[in-house]
């Protein structure tokens, strides 16, 4: 408020710009000096105020941002309705803080002596000379930045061309390899395809050998390479005490007759390959034939062996009763 009224003592307008030119804040008689012209409206001070002013106006306000210093201007005239007005304008940057750069404070004076201050009489003929001058800088340097621009935009074009190619060469690259991964696919249906019809004929036969082992009469242990049970038919129950869980252990940890009998038998057929046959006594007129033989898996490196045990008391009767 007491800036304000300091100015209008003093007849001296202020106007605060900013970076752009725009008014932030105005102190004294404004009004004298601005008006608000039909269109869009605008805070630009080059259009708002009369154009013999906006001429000294703009001249000052580079000058002043060019040198970093106070520019004055005396004796700037335009004429209004009734006659001409004369004014003293004084322009000067606002202060170094980073808030306020590029920021400038317009004065309007009544005309009067400046001390101190550099100033330079205002003359249309020569202001318009130099805005023409500075207009033509201005094309120029805009002329230049748009001749960077249009190479800058030619080479982004180019990269974004090279690039462009270099994406549809991946494209086709990656429509190949999906042509492949397809063939491939095909291929690995038709495999798996295959393999489910294997597993449907090892299943069935598997289903056969688990029915036959489960049904038939004959005892059958087989055992793998290390002499371990692998399997053994519900048959051998009835002559040797086995168990499920008995698979995987060594035969010869069961101490059983009939495996005594064979125990030095069967390191020898695993190792020579050739079939042993034998009768053996386990009990008081109690005879078995045992026939052990290997075992070999069509395609596959490891042995094995085939014990089967059958009950031939009943024949060994009848040949013993036949010789006496």
């Amino acid at each position: 408020m007491i800036s304000a009224r300091l100015m209008a003592e003093f007849a001296t307008t202020c106007l605060v710009l900013d970076a752009r030119q725009d008014i932030l804040h105005s102190l004294g008689q404004p009004q004298r000096f601005l008006t608000v012209h039909p269109g869009r409206a605008s805070l630009s001070v080059l259009k708002l105020v009369p154009r013999p002013l906006a001429l000294a106006l703009s001249r000052a306000l580079r000058q002043a941002a060019k040198e970093h210093r106070a520019v004055h201007c005396t004796g700037v005239r335009w004429p209004d309705e009734t006659s001409t007005t004369v004014i003293d304008l004084k322009v000067e940057p606002l202060g170094p803080k980073a808030d306020q750069a590029g920021m400038m404070l317009v004065f309007f004076q009544e005309p009067r002596a400046a001390s101190g201050l550099v100033e330079q009489g205002f003359d249309p003929a020569s202001e318009s000379i130099g805005r023409i001058a500075d207009l033509e800088d201005d094309l120029e340097n805009t002329r230049e930045k748009l001749q960077a621009a249009t190479e800058d935009k030619k080479t982004a074009h180019e990269e974004l061309q090279a690039t462009n190619e270099e994406l549809l060469a991946g494209n086709e690259e990656l429509q190949s390899s999906n042509e492949e991964l397809e063939s491939v696919n095909e291929e690995l249906t038709t495999l798996n395809t295959e393999y489910q019809e294997k597993i449907a004929e090892l299943t069935v036969a598997n289903n056969d050998l688990e029915n036959f082992l489960r049904t038939s009469d004959v005892a059958t242990i087989f055992l793998d390479g290390t002499l371990r049970l692998r399997r053994f038919t519900p048959a051998v129950t009835k002559e040797i005490p086995l168990q499920p869980h008995d698979i995987g252990r060594p035969l010869t940890d069961f101490a059983h007759p009939l495996i005594r009998a064979i125990a030095e038998d069967l390191p020898r057929v695993a190792k020579d390959g050739a079939a042993v046959m034998k009768t053996v006594e386990t009990g008081s007129g109690v005879w078995h034939l045992i026939r052990i033989t290997p075992y070999r898996r069509e395609g596959a490196s490891d042995r094995g062996l085939v014990v089967t045990v059958l009950d031939v008391s009943t024949l060994h009767r009848a040949e013993s009763d036949q010789a006496h």
